[in-house]
């Protein structure tokens, strides 16, 4: 599920809506991402610090349930807010009364293991498992905020590639468990070989063909 996609909600509890946003900085549009009716709110490039994530969490638990990536580094040195962070950040939004929480780790394979540990180094991606609807199954979602530049830059994308090989084989080795992974991939399906391959791997539905197809429903 990339960017701007939704899978469509109805007043069905089997059903849940999942929305992607880029933000650029949440600082600046907290108060944006409380105005859509969503059940599940995927959120790229926060720019948030950890003085951000304290303060506009608290605004935002009104509404929802924030599960945060790492925080962000100041912009600059001897900046006057401490609100605005590095480019980046991740966080996923849960309306209340969903509980939510960070993923445990499921995975006995060292090799999974370690590229979990990658992905978490990267700083780049968060998970949070909860139990939609009727509460009946617990789903994984996982948010990703690409490298951005990895269109134009051989290196990035690499660095880009390696990060999304690491994510999809940590979340294809869950099984049974159901797993959405959405964000800002600063890639597409097209460009990338990662991608590609996870769309015709048949472990994995590419949801922004179902959300194209249900816009174009009468």
């Amino acid at each position: 599920l990339e960017e701007d996609g939704a899978i469509p909600c109805s007043t069905n509890p089997d059903w849940c809506e999942v929305v992607v946003i880029n933000v650029t900085s949440i600082a600046s549009k907290a108060s944006q991402l409380t105005t859509p009716q969503s059940h599940v709110i995927l959120v790229t490039e926060t720019a948030a610090t950890a003085y951000a994530q304290g303060v506009i969490g608290g605004q935002l638990r009104r509404a929802f349930n924030p599960v945060w990536g790492p925080p962000q580094p100041l912009n600059r040195e001897g900046q006057h807010s401490e609100l605005h962070g590095k480019q980046g950040g991740v966080l996923i939004l849960t309306r209340n009364p969903m509980p939510s929480q960070l993923a445990p780790m499921l995975h006995l394979d060292p090799a999974l293991r370690q590229a979990w540990a990658r992905v978490l180094a990267s700083g780049r991606v968060v998970c949070s498992a909860f139990a939609p609807g009727k509460g009946h199954r617990t789903v994984w979602y996982f948010v990703v905020y690409g490298y951005s530049g990895s269109r134009s830059h051989l290196i990035i994308r690499e660095a880009n590639e390696s990060l999304l090989k690491d994510l999809f084989d940590v979340a294809a080795d869950l099984g049974s468990i159901p797993v959405i992974v959405g964000g800002d991939f600063n890639t597409t399906v097209e460009e990338s070989e990662v991608l590609s391959a996870v769309s015709h791997s048949g472990f994995f539905n590419d949801l922004s063909l179902l959300t194209a197809a249900t816009r174009d429903e009468p």
